[in-house]
């Protein structure tokens, strides 16, 4: 059996359709089903192409993972140091994709701002688990806002 090629690089601009459209799938097979509503209008409003590409262009790092040369997943990080979005494609899940994401936003951030000390992120209620696989803790109780369910966690990065 030949091993899949895996590759994790920057976002391109001839990804954002594609990168927007699988983070939307992702979210309506796993996360769309536990919000409200109004949980589901803020991210379809947040994971929209331009607003995707507009904050890929203001500065945010994105990775994305291919599979053979597919895209697979994309992280996207809003310097300094918060994890806003990571999502693997539902087929490809719990394959390591997602911890091999994680880890190379971190390393993208810690380049970027090499004082950093940590990663937050909100991790959506279904996502906690992995997140704690990836290296990050609870820092706060579940939480609502504009009909969004997460869990404020942290990664404390380890000093150079």
């Amino acid at each position: 059996m030949i091993s899949p090629a895996i590759a994790i690089r920057p976002l391109r601009n001839d990804d954002i359709s594609a990168a927007a459209a699988l983070a939307r799938h992702a979210f309506d097979a796993a996360v769309a089903p536990t919000l409200s509503p109004e949980g589901c209008a803020t991210f379809y409003a947040y994971v929209l192409p331009d607003a995707l590409s507009d904050r890929h262009r203001d500065g945010y790092l994105t990775q994305v993972v291919e599979v053979d040369g597919q895209l697979a997943g994309l992280a996207q990080l809003k310097p300094p140091g918060h994890l806003c979005m990571l999502f693997v494609a539902p087929s490809l899940q719990r394959l390591g994709l997602g911890g091999r994401l994680a880890d190379a936003i971190v390393v993208r951030a810690v380049e970027y701002t090499p004082s950093l000390t940590e990663i937050t992120v909100n991790a959506s209620l279904n996502a906690v688990h992995a997140y704690e696989h990836f290296g990050f803790v609870a820092t706060d109780v579940a939480q609502t806002r504009f009909g969004l369910r997460y869990v404020p966690m942290r990664r404390v990065l380890n000093p150079a």
